[in-house]
């Protein structure tokens, strides 16, 4: 008797589970690479491999759709019917984004249920920008960034350092180039790429190279959200081979930082000749949350016997969109017995009890033999009539400047330097003067309404061909107006005719002697 009800309720059992419906879905892992503003499409399979036919099948998700700023992500579902027993039905999921919304992997579990089944897979949604020229194509490559890591901290105008390592999985060899882009808000700001390798088939290269985060704070703002994506392609190809990955960064400011500018700290020309006038350009930005006041540049070759300095300046925090750099023209005149070769200076800010400093090489050639093409003939001077000037903030000053030419004829230019914390250029004059030529011109300067009170210098320029062949320095004392003293009502009165004083007595007298009758 137990024998027999044993076996009856195992046939029960499997009766009802033949009967009972069972959801499963195909691929366990599905991904959208979508851009902002864009919608894509991925497509699964809902499976069925019960006995039971499954309808109103509904679909949920576990994804967190929206951004830091409430951008959000929308994913709808395909209505698959009724899914018969032991059939399979095709799902299109459809994710789209709005216009603004964060580069990001939006991840999470997608959940199907019917008749009291459900089956769960995993949804990536990847918000980026597409670095491919004709989208992702997998199909023999793969990459992986291993510098920088995720959320790594860099700073305005540092070189990030790129290392990436790409596999080739197919059976041919493929020429490989990798690319990086740096993005703000899902703005471009700068790319950087590496050389050509070619990859055997089934190997794999490393490839680094360098990427310098810009110094202008109208591309780098403090806030921004960055993301950093590489992509390895086939450089003969991409089409058939591209792949990407992204990665956050973060982008932050010291306190009190001040950095050259690379790209414009230079000497100019970089060659130059025993008894020339060497010009080294020198600009550096704050890439710091501070204002710095009083920083000022040297310039120093012990070997040239050059130490230069220049006058103080102040420089506005990183975020000031016009203010936070400054640049400075040093000149020096190479010595008649320097030796021929490439010297290094030192340029140097000082600033805050802090310094930074570069190294700019500057090669001395042709001493002794004809000019180099750097070199001019020395015979053309710029004298300043008058070279101390005093202003009040918004007035206009013209400084007279003689220019005299004994050497060949040619287009000379006079032009203002190291005038940014105090003043504004009105013109830059442009003379042309054949040999034993002279001329007087007029550089036409305003003083900045916001000027401190202060002693200020700046320096003119003397250019001919393009070229900068004297200097000199002016200087202007910043004041404040005098504000007229006004005269008081007593000497106002004193300073009145005899006439009206006498008038205005009696006057004065009567009043009273009317108000001592009133008043008795």
């Amino acid at each position: 008797m137990r024998l027999y009800l044993a076996v009856a309720l195992a046939v029960l059992v499997l009766a009802i589970s033949a009967g009972a419906a069972s959801l499963a879905i195909a691929p366990g892992n599905i991904t959208i690479t979508i851009e902002p503003g864009e919608q894509g499409t991925a497509s699964f399979i809902l499976q069925n491999t019960g006995a039971v036919d499954v309808s109103n099948i509904t679909f949920s998700h576990s994804i967190d759709t929206a951004d830091n700023d409430d951008d959000t992500l929308t994913l709808r579902f395909s209505d698959p019917g009724t899914v018969l027993a032991g059939k399979n039905a095709t799902v299109t999921v459809t994710a789209t984004g709005d216009s603004r919304l964060d580069f990001n992997d939006y991840k999470g579990t997608v959940t199907a249920t019917g008749n009291g089944e459900q089956a769960s897979t995993e949804l990536t949604v990847s918000v980026a920008p597409d670095i491919c020229d004709f989208g992702v194509a997998r199909n023999d490559l793969s990459l992986s960034v291993k510098d920088p890591d995720n959320g790594d901290d860099f700073e305005p105008g540092e070189e990030m350092q790129i290392e990436a390592n790409v596999k080739n999985k197919g059976s041919s060899d493929i020429d490989v180039k990798v690319e990086a882009f740096l993005f703000g808000d899902e703005e471009e700001i700068v790319g950087a790429s590496s050389q050509v390798k070619n990859v055997d088939d089934d190997d794999s290269e490393d490839f680094e190279f360098t990427l310098k985060i810009p110094v202008d704070s109208r591309r780098i703002e403090s806030g921004k959200n960055y993301k950093l994506f590489v992509k390895a392609f086939d450089d003969d190809r991409e089409r058939e081979n591209c792949v990407q990955e992204g990665m956050s960064i973060d982008i932050k400011l010291e306190n009190d930082k001040l950095a050259f500018d690379r790209d414009e700290t230079q000497f100019e020309p970089s060659i130059v000749s025993c008894g020339d006038i060497a010009t080294a350009l020198i600009k550096v930005v704050n890439i710091g949350d501070e204002n710095q006041e009083d920083a000022y540049f040297t310039l120093r070759n012990a070997a040239l016997g050059v130490n230069e300095r220049t006058n103080a300046i102040d420089i506005d925090d990183f975020d000031s969109d016009e203010n936070n750099a400054a640049s400075r023209r040093i000149q020096f005149t190479v010595p008649e017995d320097a030796r021929e070769g490439t010297y290094a200076f030192d340029a140097t800010v000082h600033y805050s009890e802090k310094t930074t400093s570069t190294s700019l090489p500057l090669t001395v050639d042709a001493c002794g033999g004809a000019p180099s093409p750097a070199s001019f003939d020395g015979t053309s001077q710029l004298d300043l009539q008058t070279s101390a000037f005093t202003a009040a903030p918004g007035d206009s000053i013209s400084i007279p400047a003689a220019v005299a030419n004994h050497g060949d004829a040619g287009i000379f230019s006079v032009e203002v330097q190291n005038f940014e914390d105090f003043a504004e250029p009105l013109n830059s004059p442009l003379l042309q003067l054949g040999s034993s030529q002279q001329r007087t011109v007029f550089v036409n300067i305003v003083v900045l309404d916001d000027a401190v009170p202060s002693r200020y210098s700046g320096s003119l320029l003397l250019l001919k061909n393009g070229m900068v062949i004297d200097s000199k320095d002016f200087f202007i004392d910043v004041q404040m107006p005098a504000v007229e003293e006004q005269p008081s009502v007593i000497d106002s009165l004193l300073a009145a005719p005899l006439w009206f004083q006498i008038i205005l007595g009696a006057a004065v007298l009567g009043a009273l002697l009317a108000l001592v009758i009133v008043l008795a």
